[in-house]
């Protein structure tokens, strides 16, 4: 992960718009000069026009954001044709489409496709990414876009859900399947290096790890893994070539390990590439000791040295080897306050630096997450204590646009800018930052 200098740039939000930009604008609330209704009210494209996949690709989420109540369905169809329009790297992200769209999609040989909050798609979808999916390297389907069924019966003669086997990064949210059924889900997909299963009913104790032997980076958000903690921990550490592992928690009663110290330090010390670890809304950080004669770890076998070194227990074997990232948004005892912690990067509630940070990390995939973190940084710039107001700009305006429906946090991001920008000298912000302001900050004057 890169310094917090570099998380956020105000160039994404500074200058004037691309001419790009503003050609997509124009499009968008004219698909007319593009393409034709026919009798059924579905666009093709006009005679003689020609897209290539950076058009295309583009034109989905530009079409998607302007209109997110069309019937877009209707728009897809615009793409039927694979020898006039191209499409590689498809975002699809708040919309009614149905599996139909999917198959046109498909039908491009996608390198990448994400499907985020799409309600209507059923596991229906599977079958039309499996028909074309030689080139998929990225499956994404997050929030509603639940494709895949309660229970994989209809799949258990074939043996394999995904027919992806170029496939590196899959991403299945609100999976809701038993641990069981997991070796018929992840069949086939020995090539995968990055899973994020968040969400997700049931992993058990992720017996399943000879499936993904490959993985460098799982994230298993909001996953209750504790009843059999130890168990699950012994088969995750097989992975050795794991550099991330999420297992943060939104509800600190999932987050209660028995002997936390312990599981911390197993994961730790049997995961040597682990580089990044998030361990947000859990007791993983264990008691801050303050009398340092008290042994740490249940099993600790370092000296008092190094006891001297670390604030976190499980995380002794880490002092001459730290962490590029540390999660520890809303974990128990407060350990972000700690001094000695053997992290690079914190993401946490106890200052500036670490509320921004956090919000980098949670601001695509975790929304109930980021909605605390807003409420956070709106609490430090109440009070006139920001430092890197450029970053804080940045987040708060990002995690507006990303969450334009979520009220809770157009409210507490509207108050926070309110305060960045008062704090801001007059005539700084650039006329594209005043005009995001301006739309945003009359949310505040309509709930203050």
């Amino acid at each position: 992960m890169a310094d917090l200098d570099d998380l956020f740039h105000l160039d994404q939000y500074g200058g004037p718009e691309s001419l790009a930009e503003l050609c997509f604008q124009v499009i968008c609330k004219n698909l007319d000069i593009i393409s034709v209704k026919d009798k059924c009210e579905y666009r093709n494209l006009l005679k003689g026009v020609v897209f290539p996949s950076e058009i295309c690709d583009k034109l989905i989420e530009y079409v998607l954001r302007n209109d997110p109540n069309e019937d877009h369905d209707r728009f897809f169809t615009i793409f039927k044709n694979v020898w006039i329009t191209k499409l590689k790297r498809v975002k699809v992200v708040g919309s009614n489409i149905t599996d139909d769209s999917v198959q046109i999609l498909a039908n491009h040989k996608l390198l990448r496709l994400e499907l985020t909050d799409c309600p209507n798609l059923t596991d229906q979808s599977i079958d039309y990414i499996n028909a074309n999916a030689e080139n998929l390297h990225t499956l994404i389907c997050r929030g509603t876009s639940v494709i895949i069924p309660e229970k994989l019966t209809a799949y258990q003669t074939q043996g394999y859900v995904f027919k992806i086997p170029n496939l590196r990064t899959l991403a299945l949210e609100y999976v809701p399947i038993c641990a069981l059924e997991y070796n018929i889900l992840l069949a086939g997909l020995t090539n995968l290096t990055n899973l994020d299963l968040s969400n997700s009913f049931d992993v058990g104790i992720f017996d399943f790890f000879y499936l993904i032997p490959n993985l460098v980076s799982l994230v298993l958000y909001n996953v209750k893994i504790i009843s059999q903690a130890q168990a699950f921990v012994n088969n995750i550490c097989h992975l050795k070539n794991l550099r991330h592992l999420d297992i943060s928690q939104i509800n600190p009663e999932d987050g209660v390990f028995t002997n936390p110290n312990t599981i911390l330090s197993d994961i730790v010390n049997g995961l040597p590439q682990l580089t990044s670890l998030d361990i947000s809304g859990t007791n993983l950080a264990g008691i801050e000791i303050v009398n340092r004669t008290i042994q740490t770890v249940e099993h600790s076998f370092y000296s008092d040295m190094y006891n001297n070194l670390c604030d976190i227990p499980g995380l002794i074997s880490r002092v001459d080897r730290p962490l590029q990232f540390l999660g520890l948004y809303g974990a128990n005892d407060a350990p972000c306050r700690r001094r000695n912690i053997p992290a690079k990067l914190i993401a946490g509630n106890a200052n500036e630096d670490q509320i921004l940070v956090a919000a980098h990390v949670y601001m695509n995939n975790k929304e109930d997450l980021m909605l605390k973190v807003i409420s956070d940084l709106y609490q430090i710039y109440r009070y006139e204590n920001c430092h890197r107001m450029d970053q804080a700009l940045c987040a708060v305006l990002e995690a507006m646009e990303k969450y334009p429906t979520q009220k809770d946090i157009q409210i507490s991001g509207s108050a926070a800018l309110f305060y960045i920008v008062k704090m801001k000298e007059k005539g700084e912000l650039e006329a594209r930052l005043k005009k995001k302001n301006c739309t945003y900050t009359s949310y505040w004057n309509e709930y203050s």
